[in-house]
């Protein structure tokens, strides 16, 4: 069932960026469980169920602070605790954050730089589809950070992706970073 509910979204995803549709809504398969509350919203007095909480406390690090390389960030080890805990739903949790912050630069590359980092088998395949979206985003800030993710899963898919991909990157530094990604996959 996870499998199905991620891929569903995934598809959205690229539905949605294909035909140039707000990527700021949620996807439409996903619907929001609001009855298990986790601590009270102070503005609303209204409870906040697992995913909101969730949403709340990543976007939160993310804006505090930054993802430096070779420096664990602290959204990563929230990230990886709950798709363990929630695995059929938290994928569905970290896409719906992506989604709806895609035109937030910095939050959409944060999220692909901490789901980037984690093993891919906690992230198949709706982690593949979020980067190969992230490969089309305007913001070179976004772009790297798809590329990194896919460079740090490895494999043959990734450097597949990379392949297609890099004809159409823009920016040359970035461009040779790819290419350099590929024939290290390669290896």
């Amino acid at each position: 069932m996870s499998e199905s509910i991620s891929t569903t979204i995934s598809a959205e995803i690229e539905t949605s960026v294909a035909e140039g549709l707000p990527l700021s809504r949620p996807p439409s398969s996903l619907k929001t469980n609001r009855s298990a509350p986790v601590q009270n919203d102070l503005l609303n007095n209204q409870p906040l169920d697992r995913q909101e909480q969730f949403r709340l406390t990543i976007l939160r690090l993310l804006e505090v602070e930054p993802i430096d390389d070779g420096y664990s960030h602290p959204a990563e080890e929230i990230i990886e605790k709950a798709l363990k805990k929630y695995n059929t739903l938290a994928p569905i949790w970290v896409q719906t954050i992506y989604l709806e912050n895609f035109k937030r630069p910095s939050v959409a590359a944060g999220i692909l730089r901490c789901i980037g980092r984690l093993k891919d088998d906690l992230v198949e395949p709706w982690g593949r589809s979020m980067a190969r979206r992230g490969l089309s985003y305007p913001e070179l800030e976004v772009r790297e950070a798809a590329i990194r993710a896919l460079e740090m899963w490895g494999g043959q898919e990734s450097a597949e992706t990379l392949k297609t991909y890099i004809d159409s990157e823009p920016v040359a530094w970035l461009k040779n970073y790819v290419k350099q990604v590929i024939n290290d996959l390669a290896k």
